[in-house]
């Protein structure tokens, strides 16, 4: 569910922390952010997001996250 507007213009990515909901600042290297900015939409998707449709709750994307993972 990352925003695209958490990632700044000096390459940084803001995120905050699951438990306490700290904030978090993250510099990525510029190929990276560059990677980030130039990827699409992806179809039917929220265009705010990089990887989420904007449908279903956020419990629903990591309970996808997590199926995806376990699998052999």
């Amino acid at each position: 569910m990352l925003a695209r507007t958490r990632l700044a213009a000096d390459d940084g990515l803001e995120l905050y922390r699951q438990k306490t909901g700290e904030p978090v600042y993250l510099p990525l290297e510029p190929e990276l952010a560059n990677e980030l900015r130039g990827l699409a939409v992806i179809p039917e998707g929220d265009p705010r997001y990089f990887f989420w449709s904007g449908r279903g709750g956020p419990e629903h994307a990591a309970n996808l996250w997590g199926k995806a993972l376990r699998r052999p």
